[in-house]
């Protein structure tokens, strides 16, 4: 497999252009990415960094109504967009041809592993070419299929390793992989599409020969589940796409003690699932402890069947509940040693 890298100005600007596309599309606030003028290396999974620019509300509306290509999102664009986006960004800071340099130096360490577990573990894929784009902007990473090759654009405040996790959701994509695997005897799904996907090749990442080219793996699933992010850092993304025009609107709210999502009231929930979401949605933003929680779900009998076991898998199977019915994004996340908290 030929692998080639490709930097410039020009690849940026395609970047964001393609960022913005997703953020008029409303994806990135479905899924619970954070947005911010900046990469932010400690949250680096869950941000997405698009510079500050006075881009027109007429562009904003015609990027809303189309869905451009990731590579070549110029090909199928307005040209007054086009003209727009390089006039706003004409100073665009660019990464340091040494920065460049040093991320080839690292890739080329494990390249040649690389593309050994690739016909190992992938022998019969068709594709002759890997494309490699590093940019400033955008998520943590992104990928597409073009005829025989593998196109992958990776943020580089993240590790050269995520080269191979937007490999493998490409491969993912292209495989059609199944809706469910079976890790450890136990069959788990992803019902919402791209975090079916994000799964399964975070799967493949860990339990195959990729493993040894990315021993410190960190899982973007996690990410969104458990993260420690401060509520200031909230606060500024949802203000920041409220000024670009797009407000992040709550999907899950409580209404007369009943949850509802996206308007319409949810009835796929167990009695106590539904006790444990009202409790949630109750008091957003503030820690439900695992007590509390122990309470909504034994009653009296809490103390003798007290089991942070059992809290983590009735958790787990709210959160999958939550996605069969709709929801694309994570919004009940895990306090290591305290609880669990919804933030939308």
């Amino acid at each position: 497999m030929e692998i080639e890298w490709k930097y410039s100005k020009q690849t940026e600007i395609n970047r964001l252009l393609f960022t913005a596309n997703r953020i008029a599309l409303s994806i990135y606030q479905k899924l619970g990415f954070l947005l911010s003028p900046k990469m932010m290396s400690s949250t680096q999974l869950l941000i997405v960094a698009f510079p500050e620019g006075a881009i027109s509300a007429k562009s904003w509306k015609k990027l809303s109504e189309v869905e451009l290509d990731i590579i070549n999102p110029h090909l199928n664009i307005d040209q007054n967009i086009l003209t727009e986006f390089h006039e706003i960004y004409s100073t665009l800071e660019i990464a340091d041809t040494s920065d460049i340099a040093q991320l080839q130096k690292d890739w080329n360490e494990i390249e040649k592993r690389f593309t050994k577990t690739v016909s190992q573990v992938f022998p019969q894929l068709p594709f002759e070419k890997l494309v490699i784009s590093p940019t400033l902007y955008g998520t943590w990473g992104s990928y597409c299929i073009k005829e025989n090759a593998i196109y992958v654009t990776f943020r580089i405040d993240t590790p050269v390793n995520s080269i191979i996790d937007l490999f493998l959701l490409a491969v993912v994509q292209y495989l059609q992989l199944p809706e469910s695997i079976k890790n450890d005897g136990v069959e788990i799904i992803r019902q919402n599409h791209w975090h079916q996907k994000q799964f399964v090749a975070e799967f493949l990442s860990k339990h195959t020969g990729f493993a040894t080219l990315n021993p410190s793996y960190n899982s973007t699933l996690d990410s969104l589940t458990n993260p420690e992010i401060p509520k200031e850092l909230i606060a500024r993304s949802s203000a920041y796409f409220s000024q670009l025009g797009f407000p992040v609107k709550p999907c899950l709210k409580m209404q007369h003690k009943t949850a509802l999502l996206h308007e319409e009231e949810l009835t796929n929930l167990t009695t106590t699932q539904e006790k444990i979401l009202l409790k949630l949605l109750g008091s957003v933003g503030e820690v439900t402890s695992f007590e509390i929680l122990a309470e909504l779900m034994w009653g009296n009998e809490r103390l003798e069947k007290y089991s942070l076991t059992a809290m983590s898998k009735m958790i787990f199977q709210l959160r999958q509940k939550l996605r069969e019915a709709g929801l694309q994004k994570e919004v009940i996340f895990t306090k290591r040693g305290q609880g669990y908290v919804l933030m939308q």
